[in-house]
């Protein structure tokens, strides 16, 4: 006789636990739900902000190609420059050996001048400043005639 009373107890103790465990499980779900939703919010601002970069960073790369390009046009008439510099540094090194070369000749024969006004012969001259015999010869007739 106790059976069917005590088993409608056990039934509406299991069934009140069960609408509890539901209420708590449905609870649950809705925070995390609420959760979800803040990160789904948060992940399109995060969206939002790598959109915004990703426009500065192609501008950034616009705006550095846009420079690269310019300074390749100012720095080709530069390298010109500097090519026809070392064009006339060049030439300059080249007329500067020139007028070394002949201003040791003019030393020679300025030399070679003062020696015969002393009086020096041809082997003198050969010897001290290293012409030829003709070349001495030449002085020679050319500065004892003056």
């Amino acid at each position: 006789m106790y059976w069917p009373a005590i088993n409608s107890i056990i039934i509406l103790c299991l069934t009140v636990i069960c609408i509890l465990a539901f209420n708590q499980i449905s609870r649950r779900l809705a925070d995390k739900q609420t959760n979800l939703d803040l990160l789904k919010v948060k992940i399109d601002a995060l969206n939002e902000q790598v959109s915004v970069y990703e426009n500065i960073t192609n501008r950034q790369q616009q705006q550095i190609s846009e420079l690269s390009r310019n300074l390749t046009t100012c720095f080709s008439p530069l390298e010109n420059l500097e090519k026809r510099i070392e064009e006339v540094a060049s030439v300059v090194q080249l007329v500067q050996s020139e007028i070394n070369s002949e201003s040791t000749e003019q030393k020679l024969y300025g030399r070679a001048k003062k020696m015969i006004e002393m009086g020096a012969d041809i082997n003198e001259l050969v010897a001290e400043c290293e012409i030829p015999r003709a070349e001495a010869e030449l002085l020679i007739s050319l500065y004892k005639s003056q």
